[in-house]
């Protein structure tokens, strides 16, 4: 009996010259470029596809970039990244150049639950119609400052007295004990 193709995912994060963290998955269902010089088990190429994520860091923000989807091959990886590296006080999610289906909005609202938890700010980018909805339609849009672009994120927490870009720590309240 034929159980079907078998998905076969690895990943890989790196530096780019710049030291831009880029975490990038590999499917071969989604074959957007082949690289003829690697071969793959059995004799095959490696198919490389699109999907990846761009972590910047930018003072006390922390911006994570979605470029393809977040969707259920790539959430685990996009989980583990938000979990492992973003720590600054100012958490942007950009969407703008990607993709997201029922798991990625489950990673977005787990994305949600830790930036509560680590009493971040998150804000998220999105101009898809499609993924606004689902965001409306999921109620997260009322828990999460949703905007249109990453400058419009960064005049949304300043508006609301979040640290801008580049901003110093607050200095820690005086101790006081009775």
């Amino acid at each position: 009996m034929w159980a079907g193709p078998v998905a076969r995912m690895d990943s890989e994060v790196r530096k780019d010259p710049k030291g831009v963290t880029v975490s990038q998955c590999h499917d071969v269902y989604e074959p957007d470029e082949i690289d003829p010089t690697e071969a793959g088990a059995g004799g095959r190429k490696n198919v490389r596809h699109g999907c990846h994520f761009v972590s910047e860091v930018h003072g006390r923000v922390h911006v994570v970039r979605v470029v393809g989807s977040l969707d259920w091959m790539t959430q685990a990886e996009f989980a583990e990244l938000l979990r492992e590296q973003c720590w600054e006080p100012i958490l942007i999610i950009d969407l703008a150049a990607g993709h997201i289906d029922a798991a990625g909005t489950g990673a977005l609202v787990l994305a949600t639950e830790q930036a509560r938890r680590r009493r971040q700010q998150l804000v998220l980018v999105a101009t898809d119609p499609v993924q606004l909805a689902v965001m409306i339609s999921t109620g997260l849009n009322i828990v999460v400052p949703i905007v249109s672009s990453e400058d419009e994120a960064v005049t949304w927490c300043e508006r609301h007295g979040v640290p801008p870009w580049n901003a110093a720590p607050a200095p820690a309240p005086a101790m006081v004990r009775d």
